[in-house]
């Protein structure tokens, strides 16, 4: 599924910044998660960005407490490309 942002700034500036490990693992503390590792890779023209995080989820309903820790660690990978003027990911 594609997802369009406009930015008010041009590509660079704010994929520099969505790409900088100390800006993300800063925005995911100040979100309130417990703990949050960014590295970044550079793969030919591919930037792949690695991201650990430890979530609190202080809501997590009863009947699920046995499937559902209320402290998760969830990881994510990005790729992302330049697409002309665009960065797709």
């Amino acid at each position: 599924m594609a997802h369009t942002y406009q930015v008010n700034c041009d590509v660079d500036k704010a994929f520099s910044l969505l790409s900088d490990p100390f800006f993300i693992n800063a925005r995911n503390l100040a979100i309130g998660e417990l703990e949050s590792d960014c590295r970044v890779e550079k793969d030919g023209d591919t930037t792949v960005l690695y991201i650990t995080r430890r979530i609190a989820r202080d809501n997590v309903p009863r009947a699920l407490t046995k499937v559902v820790k209320p402290v998760q660690t969830v990881e994510f990978v990005e790729k992302w490309r330049r697409d002309g003027e665009n960065m797709v990911g």
